[in-house]
């Protein structure tokens, strides 16, 4: 009866490692993207933007907040319906992320934040099919913020 109960113990600890080296972790991300602004909140035309910061968090609202992730801006005057991406990374999977974005021109100046977006971070991974294959993607919206035209969107 022992050596059962040994062997009972040891597979109960093999499950147990198996299950714990399964919990959700920080190696989960989540896809952020918004179309970048071209005006100032005075109409004028957007000259100087530097960065974006994409504020996230499990409170909502996140923004503004202590947790972002600062996206330098690929040009100062980003052109009509320039979509801007960034992978938000280190998330624990599973769990509800809440985002919102800002403009930062190179004064330093904030603009508002945008309307929150949610989605749980999930992990990363790279598949190479061999034939034809058809993902499905889930994208929650972000609408624009009143002193920007922020639209971004979660996956």
């Amino acid at each position: 009866m022992i050596p059962r109960r040994r062997s009972l113990l040891v597979l109960g600890l093999a499950l147990g490692a198996v299950l714990l080296g399964t919990a959700p972790g920080d190696g989960g991300i989540l896809d952020a993207s918004w179309t970048a602004p071209t005006t100032n909140t005075d109409g004028s035309p957007l000259t100087n933007l530097a960065s974006y910061r994409i504020y996230y968090g499990a409170v909502n609202p996140p923004c503004p907040g202590p947790a972002f992730f600062e996206v330098a801006s690929p040009t100062p005057s980003p052109p009509a319906d320039q979509t801007v991406t960034f992978r938000l990374t280190g998330l624990f999977t599973g769990l509800l992320y809440y985002a919102a974005v800002t403009a930062v021109d190179t004064l330093g100046h904030e603009s508002d934040c945008s309307t929150v977006g949610s989605a749980s971070a999930h992990f990363g991974f790279a598949l190479a099919p061999t034939g034809t294959v058809d993902f499905v993607a889930i994208t929650v919206y972000l609408q624009s913020a009143p002193a920007s035209s922020l639209a971004a969107a979660l996956t």
